[in-house]
């Protein structure tokens, strides 16, 4: 049976293109890890009385965040296609409420950082800067090392749960370079392997 628990996301980081010094702990105000939804189109058969949804792909992934202030290292990556400025590693501190237990959330999302809005400026508040990174072509999400979720356009891998929901096409199609195992993974900002 499965211990009850309560995981809250309670202190966040991101990490824009591979520098390991570029921490942004201290002036992170949001960040919105990327939503994982399938789209669906409706179908209704010439003799049915009912139609049905059926699922085609799952949505573009996007990740958006607000940094407090003006940050030059991030500001200088809007639009660049170096892929030493694609990449973006997310961290976060879960608390189970119930025990107290910490764990780390960690998300691995390669695209581009596509958009930089700053708010406007008035006396006596702090401004910020919202950022957007489109394009995603890779996205891992790990909750204490353990894999929810792997997707890479290269490969046209999409692990859920450990479960590769991609193998029966990939067979299929003749896709090779398809695993049917977990990645090992490198941080680009750590350079620590996990699972």
């Amino acid at each position: 049976m499965a211990q009850n628990s309560l995981l809250v996301l309670e202190a966040a980081n991101i990490f824009v293109g591979d520098d390991p010094t570029a921490s942004n702990h201290l002036i992170l105000k949001n960040v919105k890890f990327p939503t994982v939804e399938k789209a669906y189109v409706d179908f209704t058969a010439g003799g049915a009385m009912v139609g049905v949804e059926v699922d085609t792909h799952f949505n573009k992934f996007e990740v958006t965040f607000s940094l407090a202030g003006y940050t030059p290292q991030v500001l200088s990556q809007v639009g660049i296609w170096a892929r030493a400025s694609q990449q973006f590693s997310l961290y976060g501190m879960l608390r189970d409420r119930l025990t107290g237990a910490t764990q780390r959330v960690e998300a691995y999302v390669f695209g581009q950082l596509s958009k930089a809005a700053p708010d406007n400026f008035d006396r006596g508040t702090l401004n910020a800067i919202e950022y957007a990174i489109k394009g995603v072509t890779h996205y891992e999400l790990l909750i204490d090392k353990n894999q929810i979720y792997y997707w890479d356009m290269g490969t046209n891998e999409m692990f859920v749960g450990g479960v590769d929901i991609e193998a029966d096409q990939n067979a299929a199609l003749g896709v090779s370079g398809s695993s049917g195992a977990q990645r090992e993974i490198t941080s680009p900002v750590t350079g620590q392997v996990g699972r």
